[in-house]
């Protein structure tokens, strides 16, 4: 599935991105890096429903708290 790139930041030696997806009517964001890895835990199930956490807001500075790598990466809206 394939999202609109919405930001991008700087996750240690990574170019990280973020990219925007509906799902099941949220508006939920993916985080992978530049070189095709991705930097969650769950590696292909970027889109698993049961790997979401949900934020009531979705903030551009929230970027700056993003999780480590051994947690998932998609955030949704409730």
């Amino acid at each position: 599935m394939s999202g609109k790139q919405v930001a991008q930041y700087r996750f240690g030696g990574l170019i990280v991105s973020v990219e925007e997806h509906n799902i099941a009517n949220q508006r939920c964001w993916e985080f992978w890096s530049q070189d095709g890895i991705d930097v969650s835990s769950h590696p292909g199930e970027m889109l698993n429903q049961a790997n979401i956490s949900r934020y009531q807001e979705f903030e551009p500075s929230d970027l700056n708290d993003v999780p480590t790598q051994d947690t998932v990466k998609q955030w949704c809206h409730i």
